[in-house]
């Protein structure tokens, strides 16, 4: 599709559009706290031993962090360690990595530790003995209070396969819980990420629902938990790609789009905030460094702007904009432009409501966002919010809105069409609950394209196809995050492994195309089915393809024959060929002539 007058538009909105302070601009800060005990250096029913696979998992955030994230922090705590190393002098509490940027010396040494655990023990020990896991909590949380970037957010990563610490310790049980809980006071989260021990699963209940269940209870006390979803229920790994795959879903924090008001009427006005909940992956940008001997210094880039008569450097306030009406220009000031094009301030106002049925799946046109009620910014948000959303659901009614995003960007009309939560059985969430924002597209852009006229099937034919169309289908419900991005997918993992083995000084490792189909696998579980469909159309259209085939015009020489691309390049006249009737022929002096 070329790109609309509206795409124009929405580019030069984003260059007079001032920067606004969002969630983007926020730092994240993780502290692994891993238990080192002997039980976690006990191979699992798998053949895995949980402190390594604790150690890769934090290999590959820290990896993440620093191609995607460079400016958020990762720290590393290891507790059950023989040897301490903290500001408090705790016993049995080692800080390995303080909270800083990722690099790759930082990468390399978490890698050592993973490759050589038998030297673990001559380096870190690891002890049985029981000490206060409250100091753990405490110390966590001097290493977040004395990190040089106070701002964002602040999380706790437990790794752990004991379910029960101080269990017959009522008293360190207790203090354990107590600093937990003062963590949250200042702003820290506590994640959890269970192990199972060898012939045992790990159960929460035991202590750790405590911690997390308050931590939820609360978030959910802040707002009303009416919209909130279930209270997590942690369950724990017993494999290593289980629990990559939960601290993935972890590691990177939820950050909106916008944050706006929903006016429902003239008299009540709420707070939604708007989020994109899929989002291409790119490559992320280069920048541009001199080198000089081992250091290397990023170059920062100076726009400048000279007038083309005098030569001379302009400011910002000496610069105008204009438009040719006619033949004359109309110059704008920045201010004036933006004020121009201004339609009212950013947020979404209720028009009215359309049957679900009534909305046409090529209306999106464009990424859609999904919004969440904002209690912060407007009390009751989500109590209105929830009702809206139940009896939307109920009545099978969609909103019609006019959306502005931000200041200075066109108002549009927008689709609501809401979304029930929907858990798995294991209570994990798989979509949800809110409105997704379908922005409408204009008459302009949706354009009318003609019918190809085919071959009717048959029911013989129709039923060939059934035979191993539903022997394909996917059971359940489709998830396409399940599926890479055939069209990117190879070369940004080829990037991204060239990025890694260059940093930590590995060969590069060859990249699986896993966006290959499983031919063998498919041709095992359905060849004989595609097969009799072929052999049935075949029979069906035999006759059909080459009579317009052996057509000639009247011109056409008796000696004129079909070519392929490597005959004619062979021949070097691939410059003379074109197409005819769907196959490659080559051209003569003649058959120009008698085309003209």
């Amino acid at each position: 599709m070329s790109k609309s007058w509206n795409a124009d538009r929405e580019e030069e909105e984003e260059f007079l559009e001032e920067t606004q302070p969002d969630d983007y601009t926020n730092h994240d800060s993780i502290l692994f706290v891993i238990d080192a005990s002997p039980a976690m250096l006990e191979p699992q029913d798998n053949g895995e031993i949980p402190l390594q696979s604790a150690l890769t998992a934090v290999r590959s955030v820290l990896l993440s962090k620093a191609f995607g994230s460079a400016s958020d922090s990762v720290g590393i705590l290891l507790y059950g360690t023989r040897v301490k190393q903290n500001d408090a002098g705790h016993e049995h509490i080692y800080l390995l990595q303080n909270l800083d940027s990722p690099d790759a010396p930082r990468i390399k040494e978490i890698e050592n530790i993973a490759e050589n655990l038998d030297n673990f023990e001559k380096e870190y020990g690891s002890v049985s003995e029981e000490f206060p896991l409250g100091n753990v909590f405490w110390t966590a949380s001097n290493i977040f209070s004395l990190s040089s970037k106070k701002k964002g957010t602040r999380r706790i990563f437990l790794l752990t396969n004991e379910e029960n610490p101080h269990s017959t310790n009522i008293g360190l049980r207790n203090a354990a819980i107590r600093r937990a809980k003062d963590l949250w006071e200042v702003g820290i989260r506590i994640e959890l990420f269970s192990m199972d021990k060898p012939g045992q699963h790990f159960n929460n209940d035991f202590f750790y629902s405590a911690i997390i269940e308050s931590d939820e209870a609360m978030k959910a006390a802040e707002s009303d938990t009416t919209f909130q979803q279930p209270l997590e229920k942690p369950r724990s790994s017993g494999r290593l790609k289980e629990l990559l795959q939960k601290i993935r879903r972890k590691e990177i924090k939820k950050r909106s789009e916008f944050r706006v008001p929903f006016h429902l009427n003239d008299e009540m006005t709420i707070g939604v905030v708007g989020y994109a909940l899929v989002r291409e992956q790119t490559r992320s940008a280069f920048q541009k460094v001199v080198v000089t001997g081992e250091q290397i210094k990023e170059v920062e880039s100076v726009v400048t702007w000279k007038c083309v008569d005098t030569d001379q450097l302009l400011l910002p306030t000496d610069i105008k904009y204009y438009y040719t009406i006619g033949s004359e220009p109309i110059v704008f000031t920045k201010d004036e432009l933006a004020e121009v094009r201004t339609f009212g301030e950013p947020g979404i106002r209720l028009l009215g409501f359309i049957e679900q049925k009534h909305v046409l799946p090529h209306w999106n046109i464009t990424h859609s966002y999904f919004i969440y009620p904002n209690d912060y910014e407007y009390n009751g948000s989500t109590r209105t919010f929830t009702a809206l959303l139940r009896s939307t659901l109920k009545k099978q009614m969609a909103i019609l809105c006019s959306f502005t995003r931000r200041t200075n960007a066109l108002p549009k009309l927008a689709i609501l069409m809401p979304q029930e939560e929907v858990l798995d059985n294991q209570d994990e969430q798989v979509r949800p609950p809110g409105f997704h924002v379908i922005v409408m597209p204009y008459a302009d852009d949706i354009r009318s394209v003609l019918p190809v006229q085919g071959h009717e099937a048959n029911d013989e034919q129709i039923d060939a196809a059934k035979a191993f169309v539903e022997r394909l289908s996917i059971k359940g419900r489709f998830d396409p995050l399940a599926y890479e991005n055939p069209e990117i997918y190879l070369v940004l993992q080829r990037h991204y492994a060239g990025l890694e083995a260059a940093a930590l000084e590995h060969p590069m490792e060859e990249v699986a195309d896993k966006t290959i189909p499983r031919y063998e696998a498919i041709h095992k579980r359905i060849g004989k089915e595609i097969q009799a469909f072929n052999d049935i159309i075949g029979r069906s259209f035999e006759g059909q393809q080459s009579a317009p085939l052996e057509a000639k015009s009247q011109h056409r020489s008796a000696a004129d024959k079909k070519y392929d691309v490597e005959e004619l390049y062979s021949q070097g006249e691939l410059q003379k060929a074109k197409q005819v009737e769907g196959c490659l022929a080559k051209t003569t002096s003649a058959d120009a002539d008698a085309d003209k």
